[in-house]
């Protein structure tokens, strides 16, 4: 078959893609579908059947030291960043590393350990968390 396909194309760069073409349509189409156990049925195609979550994850637990070192990081600087940030571009940052690229930001406050920034994109709200 790709002989008559060498043929009626000659030589060049048209026969190459004729012949990947017709060898992507001659793999595709050889394969059988998956017999079904005997006294089996089908399981239906459903699209909303959900995949289980798993365990939800407990929250986080908070030591009295963790949530003072939590209340002593001050966001105003961030805060300010991310209004500037609207103003310049019309829209909130998608990330807060937006702010440092944008160049309103040296970088990004430092954080306690065990802890990181929640930023929602939406609302443009930010705070402090414990992992």
């Amino acid at each position: 078959m790709l002989a008559l396909v060498f043929r009626q194309f000659g030589s060049g760069r048209s026969w190459l893609a004729t012949s990947l073409f017709v060898v992507a349509v001659l793999s595709g189409g050889c394969r059988k579908p998956k017999p079904v156990a005997e006294g089996a049925e089908a399981a239906p195609v459903t699209s909303s059947v959900k995949p289980d979550p798993g365990p939800e994850r407990p929250p986080p637990v908070v030591t009295p030291a963790q949530a003072t070192a939590i209340q002593a990081v001050d966001l105003t600087p961030l805060r300010e960043a991310i209004k500037k940030y609207q103003q310049q571009f019309k829209q909130n940052p998608y990330t807060l590393a937006d702010l440092v690229h944008a160049g309103l930001m040296k970088r990004l406050p430092p954080l306690p350990p065990g802890t990181y920034i929640q930023y929602d994109r939406t609302t443009a709200a930010v705070k402090v968390v414990a992992q």
